[in-house]
Order: C-alpha cells, then structure tokens, then sequence
C-alpha cells in the first residue's frame, strides 16, 4: 500500500509541476492578446488538476468522496474553456459566459455534497447552517461593494450573486466542519484553503470582466495564479484524503 502511495502521491506532484509550467506559457500568451491558441494552452492546464486528482484514485480506490470532487474539477474544466472561448466567441459571447457560470455552479454543487456527505450532514445543522447563513451574506455583500466601487454586472448580476454565495458557502462549510472535527481531516482544510482561493480569484475577475479598463496583465496573472491555485489544492484534498 505504501508503494503505491507513494506512487499516486509523485505522480500527482508532477501533474501540479507540469500545470504551472503550461500556466506560464498560458499566462504569457493571454498578455499578448486573446487567441484559438490560449484557449488550447489553458485546457493543458486544467487537464492537469484533473490529471492530479485522478492520481489519489491510484492508491485510494473509487469512492464517493473521490468521485464527486472529479466531476467538480471535470466541470471546472468545462468552465474554463467556455469563459476562454467567450473571450474570442464575438457574438456568442453571452451563451459562452452563461454555461461558464453553470459549468462552476455545477462544479461546486459537487463539492459541497462532497463535503457534507464525508465530512459532517446535518447531524449537528448549526454549521452547516451557518455556513450558508455566511456565504448568501458574504457573497451577496461582495456584489453590493462590486457596484459601489464601479462595477457593472449588467444582465449577470443574478448569476454572479448566487456563484459568489455558493464558492463562500463552500469554503465556510469546509471550514464549520474542520473545527468541527478538530482537524483531523486534512482533505477538508485543503477544500477551505482551495475555497479562499476561488473566492479572491473571482473577485479579482469580477474586476476584470465588470470594471472599466480593469483587464490588465498584473490583474490576469493574479487571477489565474490564485485559480489554479485553488484547482490543484482542490485535486490534492482528493490525493491526500484519508478514509
């Protein structure tokens, strides 16, 4: 069991290496302008957080838990390609950010009934709860400071208000249930951490797609490091996730 621990574990590490390398290369390319050519280079970035979390199947075996955080990082795949091709679809534009939006719903629904289901329910209802008494808060709190400060959500602004409630409600719901259990899972401060994440990147895109001249190459850089960043810590709570 230990060998193929260990080779579950290497193989997932050079997935995350070989993710950042192709995040470089994408990164570079999206600087200089949007292409065909970027939307390939981000979809080889994000075949490598699946490709990360598919390594925890290698030595943990199929699982519910497993399962469901795979269909979230597939559907964030999903959603990266579709907010990509929204940047070169001219007037398809609106269908490509729509089903970007739906694609990283999905995802999280995935991830919330993985968490719920493994980590705690509603055996104690408080935190969960309270989790999403914080995320509808927070997450609606952050598009009325969005539209304070310049932000125009347009059409999206309903969207864009139940995504940031449902990435919030994720990230606190990992986090009720990691006090909760007192620590002992490392898999879901992984998903709290990877939450965080999302949640700053997203703030970040918000200011890039809804701001006036916001898209700039600090702001692309940041956004995509702190994404990917959360995908890959999201692929590692599959790996290092103990039953």
């Amino acid at each position: 069991m230990l060998m193929y621990y260990n080779v579950g574990f290497y193989l997932s590490i050079a997935c995350i290496v070989l993710g950042l390398i192709f995040l470089a290369i994408y990164i570079v390319e999206k600087c200089r302008g949007y292409s065909a050519k970027m939307v390939v280079l981000k979809s080889r970035v994000s075949l490598c957080f699946i490709a990360c979390g598919m390594c925890g199947l290698l030595f943990k075996g199929v699982g519910l838990f497993s399962v469901l955080m795979i269909m979230g990082l597939v559907f964030g795949f999903a959603g990266d390609i579709w907010l990509d091709l929204k940047l070169i679809a001219g007037e398809n534009e609106r269908r490509y950010t729509y089903q970007g939006f739906r694609s990283f719903m999905a995802g999280h629904v995935c991830f919330i009934i993985a968490i719920m289901s493994t980590f705690g329910g509603f055996e104690k209802p408080m935190f969960p709860i309270c989790a999403i008494i914080l995320g509808i808060v927070i997450g609606l709190l952050i598009i009325v400071i969005g539209e304070k400060t310049g932000l125009d959500f347009g059409e999206y602004k309903l969207i864009s208000s139940v995504y940031g409630c449902l990435v919030f409600f994720m990230a606190f719901l990992a986090g009720a249930y990691t006090l909760q259990n007192g620590f002992s899972s490392i898999s879901s401060l992984l998903i709290f951490i990877a939450g965080i994440l999302f949640a700053i990147s997203d703030i970040v895109l918000s200011q890039m797609y809804f701001g006036k001249n916001n898209d700039t190459k600090a702001r692309i850089a940041m956004n995509n490091i702190l994404y990917y960043a959360a995908q890959f810590v999201m692929a590692m709570s599959v790996v290092l996730f103990v039953c």
